[in-house]
């Protein structure tokens, strides 16, 4: 695993629109002109530039990162986005906001293992979330056997988890 470069940003597009095609993300995003806004956002991001997210508290910009899962042998397999969960919660709330497994390389423990990762990346100080589209059923599995607890459900079927310490 290692933090994302501008020329991730590539394979990071090319599997949330495959993703949001199976609708694992926001089908919005299959639009181009959304898919521009959202490459320039995961530019900034990569530049230490917040991203802007409309959130129930209104508009607010959030600092995350963007971390590339793979080996020398199969490249780039994965991704994940971690994000502060409100603008200037820092450290104190982390979210993990997407995460994508290629295709060919899913069911066989990569999305479990990012997800040891993120939690390996955060503070043990962290309270930490996860959000999951009804339709990622094994990443949803993947949180929960990882110690998530589901805290909500949207209108539109995204659940939203937490991280239970014991």
């Amino acid at each position: 695993m290692r933090g994302a470069v501008p020329q991730d940003i590539d394979f990071v597009m090319a599997q949330i629109v495959e993703g949001a095609k199976d609708g694992h993300y926001d089908p919005s995003i299959l639009d181009p002109a959304q898919q521009s806004s959202y490459k320039k956002m995961l530019n900034n991001l990569l530049q230490g530039i917040g991203t802007a997210t409309m959130t129930e508290r209104g508009i607010e910009r959030k600092s995350g990162s963007l971390w590339i899962y793979g080996n020398k042998y199969q490249g780039n397999i994965g991704f994940f986005f971690i994000s502060e969960k409100h603008e200037g919660s820092g450290e104190k709330e982390i979210e993990l906001l997407m995460a994508g497994v290629k295709k060919q390389f899913r069911g066989i423990g990569h999305g479990s293992n990012m997800v040891c990762l993120f939690l390996a990346l955060c503070p043990t100080t962290s309270i930490l979330y996860a959000r999951c589209y009804p339709a990622s059923k094994a990443m949803y599995a993947a949180l929960i056997s990882s110690g998530f607890v589901e805290i909500n459900t949207k209108l539109s079927g995204i659940r939203e988890l937490e991280l239970k310490r014991t």
